[in-house]
């Protein structure tokens, strides 16, 4: 795998086996990284074996400091928030792939813990011209005792357990993958615009979506605000006077996006024109792009688009924006508020 730290730093950590990677998870703290890697293979009767490696990388020496084979691990890992805990889902039935269970396993004593979860099979399509895998779980921490949150999605619905008890704190109607934890409340924003507190198992706000169903959706650091999609526009939505504060003008639009750090800017998956092809045309796909917003404002302030080619994936790392195609990896630094080079 490939590491980009906050200044630009590329490293390069060998897993020890040539495998395509399913999933990567970042703990909170920066500290460590898990890397699940597809090890499945068939047999001479076309029989199906499904294995997956987890590797645990330590970011600070940047070395792989263990790893382990699981059998019918379904591609999806998380650091459980609070914990020394790693979460992946994994099939039940190796006869109907859309049963699975969530279980948990301690980095420190290598052992797989008692608690899991039932859920349904993993999701995944085109958002806006951004192919997604979605996972059919997110994990959160309560601020109010600090126990590490499961939501779990079933059939258009998410359910929210306490890990360490399995009490259900709340059924939130979704209508697809979206849900977002408030930072220091307990708080979540559902997929159909409606805000929850699920300590109190009641409903606190709501909005009215254009399309029935928000495909994003974030809290700033502090919970002052939810920014989240609308039929493909940004707005803005006050939690203290439960009213949509801010709105997207016309060249403002996006689908799926991610915050910058400080919560300045909202960097947003925007399809570009025309198609570009790759692997001497056996590979050919729809120009995406990226688009820089002011989360305050909601107005662009760059649009980010690569030449004869398509961004695939981007992300954050500290004030540096990292951008791949399918073949490439981009780097950009700030170069002046909102703009970056």
């Amino acid at each position: 795998i490939i590491i980009v730290d906050g200044w630009g730093n590329v490293t390069k950590i060998p897993l020890g086996i040539n495998a395509p990677v399913e999933s990567i998870a970042v703990s909170s703290d920066g500290r460590m990284a898990a890397v699940l890697t597809d090890m499945s293979f068939e047999d001479k009767s076309g029989r199906l074996y499904v294995l997956g490696k987890i590797s645990i990388i330590d970011l600070t020496s940047k070395k792989r400091i263990y790893s382990r084979i699981f059998a019918n691990i379904a591609g999806h890992i998380a650091f459980v928030p609070g914990t020394n805990w790693l979460a992946f889902d994994y099939y039940t039935d190796m006869n109907d792939f859309g049963k699975q269970d969530v279980r948990f396993f301690d980095i420190k004593t290598k052992r797989i813990l008692k608690y899991c979860f039932h859920t349904c099979g993993n999701d995944s399509g085109s958002i806006y011209g951004k192919n997604v895998s979605y996972s059919n779980f997110i994990l959160s921490r309560n601020p109010i005792n600090g126990d590490p949150l499961i939501a779990i999605y079933n059939g258009g619905f998410f359910e929210i357990y306490d890990i360490m008890t399995g009490k259900k704190l709340l059924r939130v109607l979704s209508n697809g993958h979206t849900l977002a934890f408030a930072h220091n409340h307990p708080w979540v924003f559902s997929g159909v615009g409606e805000l929850w507190d699920y300590e109190k198992g009641i409903k606190i706000g709501s909005v009215k979506l254009a399309a029935g169903v928000s495909f994003d959706a974030k809290f700033t650091k502090d919970d002052r605000s939810i920014i989240y999609e609308d039929f493909g526009c940004p707005k803005r939505f006050d939690t203290n006077t439960k009213r949509i504060v801010k709105t997207c003008d016309f060249y403002s639009s996006c689908g799926l996006f991610f915050l910058t750090p400080d919560d300045q800017f909202l960097i947003g998956f925007k399809e570009g024109k025309g198609m570009v092809t790759y692997k001497k045309r056996y590979l050919k796909r729809s120009k995406l792009c990226l688009r820089v917003i002011g989360a305050q404002n909601l107005l662009t302030r760059q649009n980010i688009c690569l030449r004869n080619s398509s961004v695939v994936d981007a992300a954050m790392a500290g004030n540096t924006l990292i951008v791949s195609d399918f073949e490439k990896i981009y780097i950009f630094k700030p170069f002046r508020n909102g703009v970056w080079y």
